[in-house]
Order: C-alpha cells, then structure tokens, then sequence
C-alpha cells in the first residue's frame, strides 16, 4: 500500500507490480517447479489482502505457497483461508447436567441449577445458590442477626416484617430466639438443625430476599414454584418473593464436623411454604423442627439427610400460611414421613376432598384427576372439583313453571306459586288451594263461586269441612225383647194348715212322694224393656281422615255395641229372679217341716183329712234332702 504524499506515477508503478506478483504467485502454485524453471522470483502471500488469514490467524510464507496457523479454539475455512471460530458447543463437551455457551475462541459450562462442579463434570445439589446476599451474618458465636423485610411474610395465620437468624443454626419472627429449651418458643421459629457452632473456625451464614422484579432471580422462583408443584402437589402454587437463610460449612463446637443447610421461605398469592435442605449434616447432636408459636414440630434428626416426608433425601417442606401447618403433600397422611396414601375416592391435603368420578372411577390421590378423564353429572374442571351451575347452563330438566335451585354438585327444583308437583313436573292447584294453601278432600270439590270465596264441600254421603270428608253412618234401631220373651214368672206355695190338735205316731222318715201338696198360684209378670236413647247421626272416627267403612268403637260397630250393652242389663235381672224363686221354695219346706215336728209330740195319730191321692204330686228331686 502507497505511503502518505507518493507521487502518483510511483502508485500506478507500484500496483502494476503487486498484479504481476499475484499471477506469478498463482500460476507458480498451480504449476509446482515454475520458481526455478523460470527463476520467478518468491511471491510471499502473506503481504496480500487476498490471503489475509484474520485477527486469529498468524501467515507463514512458504516457496511457491503459504500456510495460517490460528489460535486456539480457531480454525481455517475451507474457503478463503481465514481463521474463524469454532462452536464447541457442537460437540457436547459439558456434562449432561451443564449448559454450554459458546465465546469467542472458547466455550463455557455451567452445571444447571440444582447441581454443582465446573461444567465439565457436575453433581448433583439440593442447595440454592447464594449469589449476591442481601446479608451476610458475622462470624461471631451465639450471635443473631436481623433484617427487616419489604413483604411480609404470612406465617400461622399472622403477618411479620422483621426477621432474627441466629448462628446456631435458627431464624425466627417476632422475636430473637436466644436459645431453644424444653418449652417451645411463643412466635414462629424455625430450627433445621440447632445446636452451638463455632462459627469463628470457619464456615458462612447468608440471607439472600428475592422479589419477583428481580429479573436476574427469576429461575429461583420458577424452581421454588415448580418444587411445591410437583413435591407438594398444589398446582395452584406460583413463588412470588423468596427468603434464603443458608448456613454453610458450620463446625459443631470443638469437632471438625461440618453442617450444610438451608431454610427457604417461598410465599405466593394464596400460600406460604417452608423447605429444609440438608446437603450435610454430620454433627452428633442437634435439634430439628419448628415452631407454630403454639406448638412445637419435631422431626427426627438421625434421617434429615435419608428421609423426606416429599419422597427426596434431605427434603422436608411444610405449608405454614394457616394457624395449623399442613405437613403432607396432597394425597398422604402420616407425619412427619407421609408414606400412607388416602383410600380410594378421597384425595387432598388430608384426603378431606372426595373423588368425582364417572362410574365411580377412583382418581388420583394427590390431585383428583380421574383415570378416565370424565367427571360425574354436576361437576367439572381438571379434577372434577369445580360445581357446575345447571341453573345458570340451562342444562338442569326442571318444569318450565318451575325455579332451578342450583346446590354443590346438583340442582333442585320448586314449583312455582299456584303450582304443585316434585319441581319436575308442576301441575296448577284450584282455586281453594290458593286461598287456603291446603288441597281439598278427595272426597270433596271446589266450589269456587261461594259468597266467601273458594271453598271445599264434602261430597253426598260425607260430613265434614271439606278438608276432611267422612262417611255418614245410617241410625241403627235397637233390638226389643217381646213380653212373652221378657217375662218373669212369680209364683206362691199354700201350705196346708194344722190340726186342731196334736196327734201321736210312729215317726217314719221324710219322703217327698208322700205328700199331697196344693196346686200353686202362678203370677206372671211381664217386665218391660228400657229404652235407650238411639245412636247419634253422626258417626264417632278416631282419626281425622274419609274412611268408606263403617265406624268402629273398641273393635266394634255400634250397632253390635248396643246391642252387647242390652243383654248386659237383662241377664243379671233374669239370674236374680230365679234365684228368688229357689230361696222361697226352700223357705216354704223348712217351715212345713217344723209344723210337722212340732205335731207328733202329741202321740196321736197324723189324719190325712182332705189328702187324696189323685191330688198328691211329687215335688222336683231337687228337694229330695229335705
């Protein structure tokens, strides 16, 4: 190239020698041996624009040729011959678990988060990385560290804007936990793995608050909101502010034993989650759980790092928004390790919720989604939990006259006014249903044209107020006894009359056969019957509803009650006459008997004046005794 204030036929000189060196250059490469067949002299090719091998290449001049050596992570193109850089990153040189970028001469692994190591090779991490902390807490032992917060936090029902870190492995809300005994602290305090750390022979505390405008921390909400998704199983769940309290590489007090952990504080829209993280925890010793400010949650402290009540080592998570913390994922119950499931048809946090299901189709313990994608008539949506509103759908099958009442899971329906029937079909009610709001007897009509208005009147046949109807019972005579049926016979017995005097003879015995008695007097007389009052018109019901049958009273009709109540009057006077009768024919005997005594004490002989035969008859046999 010309220098700075050349005469121009110099330039023109100059450029026709930099073209004859460019053929003689390419001629001399195409036809190997020219140089010293010609004796052209050497084009050096590295003084060309043509063969420029670029910022990362270096031009080595050779006979006849030339040849660019390019730096590290560089190479030649095929065409042209500068040297450009080469993507590495097309060759998978990270480890599975790294992102490869690609620089400029180089490329760069970064373990993905989750996972430690230089990129090339990395393994896994429970740990959130603690870039750029908000603060960092002294290395001092048994001291505690505050900071206020911009959000507050829910925790147990209640809201804090302050919070405590202490460096023997605490942080607490309300109030400073200065050391953790028998009785469990009064305010939320958490306790992953307390105990007295030397914190002076090494070892970090960091507190990092991440806010959902910071664009730079946005993966660390994403991963907190996809672990309570998936872990806990509240899809609903998205991170909107974070607290990491990270303890790293703490020495339990006079050993070499380190401990690392971490408490993340994740809350959203409509809940507050806690996680621990033990990626190491080799002290002897220590105290692990939390503190609701009412009670106190102990979790086992040999399995921190082997256990987890989420199913993954060194992983415990809580929801703790609520007075009472929810210690299962959806789906388990059993703290603090969860490991029973919920029986079929119950799913949720607690198993509370009841599965939705068509045909019954248990569905999954942990969100309700059915097997067969279907939910049961009255509800919808991805796990058969939200009510549809078949009023509001018109999907319901009530009556056009009447009103849909939509309820959880189903429907109702209610005839309208002037309407009766199961909601699903409505029939209108008459006219004295409307004005008495009570239907008639079915024994009764509605007579809509009354001076009162509407009103019910009981049928032919039927007595009552129209609401109830009974049947009319026909008066029923009662039966009379005739005089020759009711008559009681009185009777006399004459005696015959003594002697004038008294007569001795021979006492023989007493024989009924041998008397000569007089023809009795009979009387009689007819008794009348009693009348009684007839039976009233109206027919006794002991309930208040139309019967067709009779009426009954103690199991029977009334007729046949009048009827039982006459015969019980006159059998007892029938059985008092003729008891009277007997007790005056054994009067009459005893007395005959004494006259006759008191005769043959005078030794005579006993006439049988006025006796004859023919009117001697024999007494009953009932009087043979005497």
């Amino acid at each position: 190239m010309a220098a700075v204030g050349e005469k121009a036929p110099n330039r023109t000189f100059r450029a026709l020698q930099e073209k004859f060196l460019r053929f003689c250059s390419q001629f001399c490469f195409r036809n190997a041996g020219c140089q010293s067949e010609s004796h052209t002299p050497d084009v050096d090719e590295c003084q060309l624009s043509d063969f420029y091998c670029g910022e990362k290449g270096v031009c080595k001049n050779l006979v006849g040729s030339y040849a660019c050596t390019c730096a590290e992570g560089y190479q030649q193109q095929v065409q042209g011959g500068r040297c450009v850089d080469i993507d590495e990153c097309k060759y998978d040189p990270c480890d599975k678990a790294a992102l490869c970028t690609n620089l400029q001469g180089s490329f760069k692994c970064s373990c993905i988060d989750g996972f430690i190591g230089n990129g090339i090779e990395c393994h896994e991490t429970i740990m959130y990385p603690m870039e750029n902390p908000t603060l960092v807490l002294q290395s001092t032992p048994n001291s505690i560290g505050d900071l206020e917060l911009e959000t507050p936090i829910k925790l147990f029902g209640k809201t804090y804007k302050k919070i405590y870190i202490s460096s023997n492995g605490a942080v607490s809300f309300g109030s400073p936990l200065q050391i953790l005994d028998r009785n469990p602290p009064r305010f939320p305090a958490f306790v992953p793995l307390y105990q007295q750390y030397d914190v002076d022979r090494g070892g970090n505390i960091y507190v990092k608050i991440i806010n959902e405008n910071d664009a730079t921390d946005y993966v660390l909400l994403t991963r907190s909101s996809l672990n309570v998704q998936s872990k806990f199983h509240q899809n609903d769940f998205k991170t909107r502010s974070m607290l990491i309290i990270s303890f790293e590489k703490l020495l339990q007090a006079e050993t070499d034993r380190a401990n690392t952990f971490q408490v993340v504080i994740s809350q959203g829209d409509n809940a507050t989650f806690l996680t621990y993280l033990f990626e190491e925890a080799e002290c002897e010793t220590a105290v692990s759980g939390f503190s609701s400010g009412r009670e106190f949650f102990e979790l086992p402290f040999e399995l921190l790092t082997n256990r987890s009540n989420i199913g993954e080592k060194g992983k415990w998570m809580f929801r703790i928004d609520g007075k009472s913390p929810i210690r299962c994922p959806a789906g388990t119950l059993e703290p603090p390790f969860c490991q029973k499931e919920c029986s079929a048809g119950s799913w949720g946090f607690g198993c509370e919720n009841s599965c939705h299901c068509r045909n019954d189709i248990p569905c999954d313990f942990a969100t309700g989604f059915c097997s067969n994608a279907q939910c049961a008539d009255g509800w919808t949506g991805i796990n058969c939990f939200e009510d549809v509103d078949e009023c509001l759908t018109e999907t319901h099958q009530c009556s056009p006259k009447a009103k849909c009442i939509n309820t959880i899971g189903s429907y109702t329906c209610e005839c309208n006014q002037f309407y009766t029937g199961d909601g699903f079909i409505c029939e209108q009610v008459d006219a004295c249903y409307r004005r008495l709001n009570e239907k008639c007897s079915i024994n009764a009509v509605c007579d809509d044209g009354g001076p009162e208005g509407p009103e019910c009147i009981c049928n032919e046949g039927f007595h009552g107020d129209g609401l109830n109807c009974f049947r009319i019972e026909k008066p029923s005579e009662r039966p009379t006894l005739s005089d020759h049926e009711n008559t009681i016979t009185e009777g006399s017995i004459a005696i015959p009359g003594s002697v004038g005097h008294e007569e001795e003879f021979e006492e023989t015995p007493f024989m009924m056969h041998n008397w000569v008695t007089e023809q009795p007097y009979l009387k009689s007389t007819p008794m009348i019957p009693k009348k009684r009052p007839a039976t009233p018109d109206t027919p006794v019901a002991k309930d208040y509803s139309d019967i067709e049958d009779e009426v009954y009273v103690g199991g029977r009709t009334l007729e046949e009650s009048d009827v039982g109540s006459m015969w019980f009057i006159i059998v007892p006077i029938a059985l008092c006459g003729i008891w009277a009768i007997l007790i005056a024919v054994i009067v009459a005997v005893c007395c005959r008997k004494k006259r006759r005594s008191s005769k043959l004490n005078f030794k005579e002989p006993m006439g049988m004046t006025g006796w004859t035969s023919r009117n001697t008859r024999p007494f009953s046999s009932h009087f043979a005794q005497y």
